[in-house]
């Protein structure tokens, strides 16, 4: 990975094996880079809290990391098509 190093920089780190295993590590990876790293379970306030878009003004990204089947597509998705219906860009 290259330099992710950001001043106003944040990696949400959320879903399955945040607090150990692979979720773990890259938040770990991040914060070597300079990252404020936010590490949370997933949970239906967490993600209608992610649908508001109150995170879009820092710049912020979303990455989902985890293993097949868990529903980061599905979430993700969600999330995406709320943020579209309430008026932002998304990529």
């Amino acid at each position: 990975m290259g330099n992710a190093s950001n001043e106003n920089g944040l990696a949400w780190v959320g879903g399955v094996g945040a607090e150990a295993g692979l979720g773990a590590a890259v938040a770990r990876r991040f914060a070597r880079g300079g990252l404020a790293v936010a590490l949370t379970g997933r949970s239906a306030e967490r993600v209608e809290a992610l649908a508001a878009g109150d995170w879009l003004e820092g710049g912020g990204n979303l990455i989902a990391i985890g293993n097949s089947g868990t529903g980061k597509t599905h979430i993700l998705s969600a999330i995406g098509h709320a943020l579209i219906e309430a008026g932002h860009r998304v990529f």
